[in-house]
């Protein structure tokens, strides 16, 4: 390749660095990013647990894992269709736009396998994310098979784009060619636009999808309203129900948040106090806001460690508002 390339690769590599070291030792990928996945289908979501611990200890035993998920029925089909699987860590020489955009670097590989903790980390979280992807692909496709549905390339095309979306991969769109940069700028960026883009499949052009998609949204929200019910009837934990505060939607335990809500709370943070310009604080009280600060607010949210960093350098206070 031409030396402006591999710099250019160089670059990127080391800037992603940071994202990677904070995503490592977190297995929160089976409710946060798969968490809509997981409402949808929970035993299924639940047999990813234990191949994914045992990949994370196991180079092997991660490569076993994923010759048995690309050998599963509809496996080729849903690929070809679009479902996204990442490449196993190390393994073959990948672009950094194809890996799982937590772990896109390749600044770690030269670490010894004893201590790279954090290719461990990425070794779980793929196969946790492809393991969901898979099974997820294949609940729905032999569910259309036992109802004797015509299962045109359209349907799987659109389920495929389903899964994604329910599994924190959205798409970029025109921009995906630069998604090495984005995801150096911001902390997800493909999980953002899969929050944003999965409601649009409540319209797909397929009609199985559609029907699968509302199903989705109908088992996520029921999903998070009962966990948030339940907590809150058990006295243990408190709900904020005002749109307009940071703790909108979650369970509050003393100084502990919970989110269930896989990101969609800070969109409906948002909307509500652009809407009303006003935001809770967390003694209650209603403060008034300029509109263009929640717009800056809410971009600083979405920075990337290594660009918040310089941000909160260059304000001379954190994104909280704390000293430096």
């Amino acid at each position: 390749r031409p030396m402006g390339e591999r710099v250019w690769e160089a670059i990127m590599d080391i800037a992603n660095a940071p994202r990677a070291l904070l995503s490592s030792v977190d297995i929160s990928h089976l409710l946060r990013q798969g968490g809509i996945a997981t409402a949808r289908h929970p035993i299924e979501a639940a047999k990813t647990v234990k191949p994914m611990l045992k990949a994370m200890f196991s180079d092997k035993y991660a490569a076993t894992m994923d010759t048995i998920i690309r050998s599963r029925p509809h496996y080729e089909q849903l690929v070809k269709g679009g479902m996204f699987q990442a490449p196993l860590p190390g393994k073959t020489a990948v672009a950094l736009g194809e890996m799982e955009e937590a772990f896109m670097t390749k600044v770690f590989d030269k670490i010894p396998s004893w201590a790279n903790f954090i290719k461990a980390s990425n070794r779980a979280y793929n196969t946790g994310l492809n393991d969901i992807r898979s099974r997820m692909g294949e609940a729905t496709m032999t569910a259309w098979e036992r109802m004797g549905a015509k299962v045109t390339d359209l349907d799987v095309s659109e389920l495929a784009k389903l899964i994604n979306n329910a599994t924190g991969r959205g798409s970029l769109g025109k921009l995906g060619g630069a998604s090495e940069l984005l995801n150096a700028t911001l902390f997800s960026p493909k999980l953002i636009m899969s929050r944003v883009q999965l409601p649009a499949l409540l319209f797909s052009p397929s009609k199985l999808v559609r029907k699968e998609a509302w199903k989705t949204a109908g088992a996520f929200l029921g999903a998070g309203s009962a966990i948030l019910t339940a907590a809150q009837m058990s006295g243990a934990a408190d709900i904020e129900i005002d749109p307009r505060s940071a703790d909108f939607g979650k369970i509050k335990i003393g100084d502990t948040r919970l989110d269930v809500w896989t990101g969609y709370q800070q969109y409906m943070r948002f909307t509500a106090q652009m809407i009303t310009a006003q935001r809770k604080t967390a003694i209650g009280t209603t403060q008034e806001l300029k509109r263009s600060s929640i717009v800056g607010k809410f971009a600083e949210s979405k920075l990337s460690p290594a660009v918040g960093l310089i941000n909160d350098l260059l304000q001379g206070q954190t994104y909280l508002g704390e000293e430096m």
